[in-house]
């Protein structure tokens, strides 16, 4: 589902501890606290729901959420409580088509949450310190994807019946399209954001680098770089199997396994020589334009032969232009 370019995707989500968040078509807890951010957070906005969910607020309220645009994707359009305040649509990506807001609300209920988890920009969760029974639960999410920005003790008002914790997780930029080399390249960075992945995690490589796979071992993966430095005569990209960004959280053996790499490029590809290179950190920091940690090695041309020019491997960003 790509509607959603251009909007920023927010899930708001109350959480037990077992990942239970309804039950019997209602919550199994009470947080007026929690409620009363959420009514201010969204004011004046745009709020995405399932059917099931704006029922539940209609029985409770009487009516759809006041001041904001109450959009419901529901099977069942004609059913009475959709009649009033409400636009009901039939799929997630018509609901994020006529939002008009520049960011989007995601309120529940489970499978509201699953079909927007992949795309969304930003998760608010009210995590709360209980674990009850529940017939309802959020999906599964990979946290390394998400870089928590901000975290809140919330403890119990009297209207509340548990105390909680109110995160706010964003997700991490896996590539950074300033340091793109080529038009080719940018292209294809712009469709990765689009899609929000890492283009190099295993299950997505193949969607965009078409190039073979020359060596695996158990941590790595060589393959030829997709879009090789101008000057380079060859040009290998090892790509670790696990996303990982820093060197420090390699897995055991991964290291080794490089040298083994390097041994088997000199003696298999013909390499004379040239240069290793790995870049660890931030993209800001690094130049990379991925943030999955991999590795270079680089045959340049030699300096005997006709034309030769030097291969540049740049270590941070583009210096930003001085105003004047």
């Amino acid at each position: 589902m790509d509607a959603g370019v251009g909007k920023k995707i927010i899930i708001v989500a109350a959480i037990a501890e077992n990942g239970v968040i309804g039950r019997n078509g209602d919550m199994p807890w009470n947080l007026r606290t929690d409620l009363a951010r959420f009514f201010r957070m969204t004011k004046g906005g745009t709020v995405i729901m399932g059917g099931k969910t704006f029922k539940s607020i209609y029985i409770r309220n009487g009516r759809a959420l006041p001041k904001r645009k109450n959009i419901v994707i529901t099977r069942h359009p004609e059913d009475q409580e959709f009649q009033f305040g409400v636009t009901t649509v039939g799929s997630p990506e018509e609901a994020i088509a006529i939002s008009e807001n520049d960011e989007v609300f995601i309120g529940g209920g489970a499978e509201i949450y699953a079909s927007f988890i992949g795309i969304a920009d930003e998760l608010r969760l009210t995590e709360v310190d209980i674990s009850p029974n529940g017939d309802a639960f959020f999906p599964d999410w990979n946290r390394a994807d998400w870089d928590m920005v901000s975290e809140e003790l919330v403890p119990a008002g009297p209207e509340d019946s548990a105390t909680s914790n109110y995160r706010i997780y964003r997700r991490k930029k896996f590539v950074f399209i300033g340091n793109a080399r080529v038009d080719e390249q940018r292209e294809a960075m712009q469709r990765i954001i689009e899609r929000k992945e890492c283009p190099f995690c295993m299950e997505n490589l193949r969607k965009e680098h078409s190039k073979p796979f020359l060596m695996e071992t158990e941590h790595w993966i060589l393959t030829e770089n997709q879009w090789p430095y101008k000057t380079a005569k060859k040009h290998f990209l090892g790509i670790l199997k696990t996303h990982i960004e820093n060197i420090s959280d390699m897995p055991e053996g991964a290291g080794e396994e490089i040298f083994q790499i390097m041994r088997r490029i000199t003696s298999v590809y013909g390499v004379e020589g040239g240069a290793l290179a790995m870049r660890f950190g931030g993209m800001s920091m690094t130049g990379a334009t991925v943030s999955h940690l991999h590795f270079h090695v680089i045959e340049p041309h030699s300096t005997e032969d006709d034309g030769y020019e030097p291969v540049r491997f740049r270590i941070g960003g583009k210096k930003k232009e001085t105003p004047l």
